[in-house]
């Protein structure tokens, strides 16, 4: 539907609940420290109003990590999250200009 806010809330879920699950405190504010310096990277750079979600790459990302933890399978859950870690450093060293 094209709601940001939306997206935000459902991208904090995504990555807080498996950090929660833990039940380590220390890991879940680190990863909620991680979420909020991305919202900064997702308000001023993400192409979220450019792009469909048939394109967006964190999707199937996302789809694989929460297939790996359905399946309680702990290798592919480790590489599905290793992949979606290395995607997204990939796109976050890539420069660009906030006004492309």
């Amino acid at each position: 539907t094209k709601d940001f806010e939306s997206f935000i809330n459902i991208n904090h879920t995504i990555h807080e609940i498996p950090a929660m699950v833990t039940q380590n405190k220390c890991l879940v504010q680190q990863i909620s420290s991680l979420i909020s310096w991305s919202d900064c990277y997702l308000v001023l750079k993400d192409p979220f109003y450019k792009q469909s979600a048939d394109t967006a790459r964190n999707i199937p990302e996302h789809k694989r990590i929460i297939s790996s933890f359905e399946k309680r399978d702990s290798v592919e859950a480790e590489n599905a999250v290793r992949a979606h870690l290395e995607s997204t450093l990939d796109v976050l060293e890539k420069p660009k200009s906030i006004f492309d």
